[in-house]
């Protein structure tokens, strides 16, 4: 734990020492993290190795996390190798769908936030 007191240190007054060793909310972030596929895992995985979480609820959140984008990957792509062309066309429609989706929820939050600056700004 060489680096943790150098992370501690550099965190200091942002983020509260008890959510860094809070095992639920530790556990919650690593869950969430695994769901998004733009998150490395490596940085997740560094930066958890400097907590205190312990080595069993690192895992089941990885697995559980891990396991839905999985199933979705494998179930996609059975779907697109299938010679059935309405399997085919509905695999698609749901990636495509999937995307449309992240991308209106991304810009929603990237205007919420410029909102946000644009009212801090003018107060």
């Amino acid at each position: 734990m060489v680096c943790s007191r150098h992370v501690y240190r550099l965190l200091d007054g942002r983020i509260r020492y008890n959510h860094l060793n809070s095992q639920n909310l530790l556990t919650a972030a690593v869950f969430v993290s695994r769901l998004a596929p733009f998150i490395s895992f490596d940085l997740v995985s560094f930066a958890v190795g400097l907590t205190r979480i312990t080595t069993l609820r690192f895992a089941l959140a990885t697995l559980a996390g891990i396991l839905p984008a999985s199933f979705l990957l494998a179930h996609f792509g059975d779907e697109l190798t299938s010679l059935d062309t309405r399997h085919v066309e509905f695999g698609l429609l749901a990636v495509g769908l999937l995307v449309v989706i992240s991308l209106l929820v991304h810009l929603r939050r990237r205007s919420g936030i410029a909102d946000t600056r644009e009212d801090a700004q003018q107060s």
